[in-house]
């Protein structure tokens, strides 16, 4: 593990939760509150994107969970979600993810995924009936 991965491993143990969450609507917690979970999805969407590059796909998936678990709708997770089941030989999981996100960005935004996304799921289509 790289010296800058113990030390987001150490960045995201010490974030508990939501800042000042008894004040949710006070403004002046507002974007304190934000920047900090923002600060928090950047470090885990990064440790995931490093362990998937160094083969570590347990890793980067649970990291993966945890954006999701904060913004459902973090596209890029659900895409190294797909990478990661996609080499650990499990297509069917990896399907299952777009689909997932399929679901969620419609409920929520009334969307679909990003060309991007959907490249890597016909990818993975076309990968499984080779």
């Amino acid at each position: 593990m790289t010296e800058a991965a113990i030390e987001y491993e150490k960045a995201i143990e010490l974030y508990r939760d939501d800042y000042l969450v008894e004040d949710l609507y006070e403004d002046w917690t507002m974007v304190e509150r934000e920047r900090l979970a923002n600060a928090y999805v950047d470090i885990l969407d990064r440790l995931a994107v490093h362990y998937m590059e160094v083969g570590q796909h347990q890793e980067s998936i649970r990291a993966c969970y945890r954006v999701l678990e904060k913004y459902r709708c973090h596209e890029d997770s659900y895409r190294l979600l797909m990478q990661c089941y996609a080499n650990l030989g499990l297509r069917a999981r990896a399907l299952h993810q777009f689909r997932m996100c399929e679901q969620i960005l419609r409920q929520e935004y009334g969307t679909s995924p990003s060309p991007k996304t959907r490249s890597l799921y016909l990818k993975l289509l076309s990968d499984q009936s080779a």
